[in-house]
């Protein structure tokens, strides 16, 4: 329901959101700089990992698309943020899984993150091509040994990152 053709939300409004998921086609890094509540996280960053996720894209889409599973980080300033933002917008609340961006149906497993209370370390997403995609919450705070050592498809930093983190 992103993004329709007509209407009040239709695409032809968000033109910079357009151009920046146009703009994963052809680019290894895509920033979308902004005003506060103007749809970065949920309508770019999340709507973006949510396709690559689930293999599943609109007609429309001109940006990158995977045919398999990825594997993703998705990362704010710290964890209760992360949690709080990224978390709760993508796989919805505690009490109402599956009520985010993200399809509940594609929805296959989660794991505890320790530490922060009802905070997700791990989840996974059923991908169209029948693999499972796997994504992780990090935070800034952890520091930059968090992000090191294994390869990623991607990496979703909301709010800019300190230079070690990045």
């Amino acid at each position: 329901s992103y993004y329709p053709a007509t209407g009040p939300l239709s695409r032809d409004k968000y033109a910079k959101h357009m151009m920046a998921l146009e703009a994963t086609a052809h680019n290894r890094h895509v920033w979308m700089m902004a005003g506060n509540r103007t749809g970065k996280t949920e309508g770019f960053l999340l709507f973006a990992i949510t396709c690559a996720m689930t293999g599943e894209y609109p007609d429309w889409w001109k940006g990158r698309r995977w045919n398999r599973p990825v594997k993703v980080w998705l990362a704010s300033t710290i964890g209760t943020k992360t949690r709080d933002i990224l978390q709760f917008k993508l796989l919805g609340m505690p009490n109402a899984r599956g009520e985010g961006i993200m399809p509940a149906d594609n929805i296959v497993n989660t794991t505890a993150k320790s530490g922060i209370r009802e905070a997700i370390d791990t989840f996974y997403i059923q991908h169209k091509s029948g693999g499972v995609s796997v994504g992780q919450f990090k935070s800034y705070d952890q520091g930059r040994t968090a992000f090191e050592g294994t390869e990623q498809d991607i990496i979703g930093l909301d709010e800019e990152p300190p230079m070690p983190v990045y």
